[in-house]
C-alpha cells in the first residue's frame, strides 16, 4: 500500500457519518412502525447504519486523499504498483457512498409521502393510491441491500489497508471485482426497474457470483486482520444485507394495506 497517513480525515468523517445515521434513525422510526410490515422495523437500525457507512466512505476518501494529494501525485508519477489499487478503492468508495446516500434518502422521502396520504384522505375525504410509492420503496430498498454488500466490502478493504503495508492477493481480487461490478449492478437495477422486476438470468448469476466472492473474501480479511468484535458486527450486517437482498419479499410487504 502507499505510505500514507490513514488517520487524516478519519475522526471528522466518522463523527459526521454517525450524526447523519442518528438523524436518519430518528426520521425512520415513526413511518416504519406506523406504515409498513413489521419486518421493516429491523430496517430502522439497518438503513441508518448502512447510510453512515456510505457517508463515511465519501468523506474519508475525499479528505484523506486531498489532504495528501502530493504523496498520491508522486506515487502516480513514479508509477508505483500500489497506486492502481489505491485509485480503484477510493473511486469505488466515493461512487458507492454517493449511491447509498442518495438511495437511502429517496426511501425516506417515499416514507414521508406515505405519511401525508392518510391526512390528505381525512381532510379531502378522498382515497389516494399508495401503490406507486410502495413500489418505489420496494425498488429502492432492494437496491440499498445490494449496495450495502459493496459498501461493507469497501469499508473492510479500507480498514485492512491501514494495517497492511504489503499487497494481499485476496485484497486485490476483492478491490478489482468490486470496481467493475458496481457499475454493472446499476445498469441491471435500472433495467429491472423498467421491466417491472425482470432480471436476465445471466445478469443475476453474474451479480450472485460477485457477491459470493466479495462476501467470502471480506469475511476472511476481517476475521484475519481486524479484532473479533468488529468482525462480528460486520458479519451480522452482512447477514442482514443477504437476507434483505435475497430472502425478504419487499414487494409483498409493501403491497399489504
Amino acid at each position: 500500500m502507499l505510505n500514507l497517513d490513514y488517520q487524516i480525515g478519519y475522526s471528522l468523517s466518522k463523527y459526521i457519518a454517525i450524526s447523519v445515521a442518528i438523524l436518519q434513525l430518528i426520521w425512520l422510526i415513526y413511518p416504519f412502525f406506523m406504515l409498513l410490515d413489521r419486518t421493516y422495523r429491523m430496517m430502522t437500525v439497518y438503513f441508518p447504519i448502512i447510510t453512515g457507512f456510505g457517508v463515511f466512505a465519501i468523506l474519508y476518501s475525499l479528505i484523506n486523499t486531498i489532504g495528501q494529494y502530493h504523496l498520491v501525485l508522486d506515487a502516480f508519477l513514479l508509477k508505483k504498483n500500489s497506486i492502481t489499487d489505491f485509485i480503484l478503492l477510493r473511486v469505488s468508495s466515493i461512487f458507492t457512498g454517493l449511491l447509498i446516500t442518495i438511495n437511502s434518502f429517496k426511501v425516506l422521502s417515499r416514507q414521508s409521502i406515505l405519511l401525508v396520504y392518510p391526512r390528505l384522505e381525512e381532510k379531502m375525504q378522498e382515497k389516494y393510491n399508495h401503490t406507486i410509492y410502495r413500489k418505489l420503496i420496494y425498488w429502492e430498498s432492494r437496491n440499498l441491500s445490494q449496495l450495502s454488500i459493496y459498501i461493507l466490502t469497501l469499508f473492510i478493504l479500507q480498514v485492512v489497508s491501514f494495517n497492511q503495508t504489503n499487497h494481499i492477493l485476496l485484497w486485490t481480487i476483492s478491490n478489482t471485482v468490486l470496481f467493475f461490478i458496481i457499475d454493472d449492478w446499476q445498469i441491471i437495477k435500472d433495467y429491472a426497474k423498467i421491466t417491472d422486476g425482470l432480471i436476465l438470468k445471466w445478469h443475476e448469476i453474474r451479480i450472485g457470483i460477485a457477491n459470493v466472492i466479495l462476501i467470502l473474501s471480506t469475511m476472511i480479511l476481517v476475521w484475519l486482520y481486524v479484532n473479533w468484535i468488529f468482525a462480528l458486527i460486520i458479519t451480522i450486517l452482512f447477514i442482514y444485507s443477504i437476507y434483505f437482498r435475497y430472502f425478504f419479499n419487499f414487494y409483498k410487504a409493501t403491497a399489504e394495506d
